[in-house]
């Protein structure tokens, strides 16, 4: 079984997606994953650049993962 979770900068868990079989790759179950297709086409509402609190610098977000993920840019 394959878990793909999400958390945020203080470690919690905001998503978790389970149910993948153990033997598909990680980049196919986050591609198949609600939250995968959610992200690759722009429906998830997230905030292209924040600033980090308490500061009044603005960086972009991130999702970060293995080398078993594609590095590319929201749409």
């Amino acid at each position: 079984m394959n878990l793909l979770d999400v958390a945020d900068a203080n470690c919690c868990f905001t998503l978790t997606d389970v149910g993948a079989h153990g033997c598909d790759n990680d980049s196919s179950v986050f591609s198949n994953s609600n939250f995968g297709k959610a992200f690759s086409s722009g429906y998830l509402n997230v905030s292209p650049i924040r600033n980090i609190p308490g500061t009044s610098i603005s960086i972009p977000l991130y999702f970060v993962g293995d080398e078993a993920f594609l590095l590319k840019p929201r749409t």
